[in-house]
Parts: structure tokens; sequence; C-alpha cells
């Protein structure tokens, strides 16, 4: 049961968009890792990895019927939010230089979320994306804070 996830995600990488997004964001991580040497290698990883969501996002409508409008729960994408948050903060937390720029992408991602998902999609209201960027905007810096003490 569990390969039938590893299977889908494989499948997946058969489809254009997804690997021209993945190739994508690859490119822009290692320029971000290579040109700026506050960007970490763990948050080059975590940047590339990234691009399979906008691919997946990307392909969703061409595998659907176009009459179906994606709705969320509210609960649902607040812990989206939440969740990525924790990770981006905890990958940003190695030095004070790759939280600034952690910090810096955060932002320009939450800036870009807002304007897709709720400006261009009408995904979540304008309340709900209220409410996922505060939410993320309050966890960000906790697991950043929690795993530079770590690390």
């Amino acid at each position: 049961m569990e390969l039938d996830g590893v299977f889908g995600v494989l499948a997946l990488l058969l489809h254009w968009r997804v690997v021209l997004c993945l190739l994508f964001s690859s490119a822009l991580a290692f320029c971000l890792v290579h040109f700026f040497p506050w960007f970490t290698g763990l948050q080059g990883l975590v940047f590339a990895a990234l691009g399979f969501l906008p691919g997946a996002i990307w392909e969703a409508p061409a595998n659907s019927s176009p009459s179906a409008v994606p709705s969320t729960n509210t609960s649902a994408a607040v812990l989206a939010a939440i969740i990525f948050a924790a990770v981006w903060g905890a990958v940003s937390s190695t030095s004070v230089h790759s939280a600034f720029a952690g910090l810096a992408v955060f932002a320009a991602g939450t800036w870009g979320w807002f304007r897709y998902a709720i400006a261009s999609k009408a995904w979540l209201s304008r309340e709900q994306g209220i409410l996922c960027t505060v939410a993320a905007a309050v966890t960000y810096p906790i697991p950043a804070l929690i795993a530079h003490n770590t690390v």
C-alpha cells in the first residue's frame, strides 16, 4: 500500500509540466546557493524540491474536468501553511544570514501564493488567506529558533 504513493510520484514525473517546474526550481536553487552565500545547501535542496508543487498544480487542470472548481477546507489550508512555515523555518536556521534569506524567500512565496490562490484562482476566501498567512508568519520563527539552538 505504501508503494502506491511512491509509484504515484514517479508517474507524475512523466508529465512535462512537473518536470519543467522541477528543472526551473532546481536551476533557480542552484543560482541562489551559488551566487548568494546566505543561502545554504539545505535551503537549496528544499527550494528545488518545492518545484514539484507548482508542477502538480499546473498539471491538475489538464487531467480534470473544466467544471470542477477546487475548494479548500480552512483547517487543511491553515495546517498546510503551518507545516510549510515550520519546515522552511527549520531549514533556514543554520545562521542569522540564512534565516534572513529564508525570511525573504518566505515573504516572496507567501505573497505569490496569496496572489495566485486567492486573487487569481479563488481557492480560498480572502479571510482564509489572511488566516493562513498569519499562522505561517507566527510559525516561521519558532522552529527556526529551536533548530538553530540544536544545530
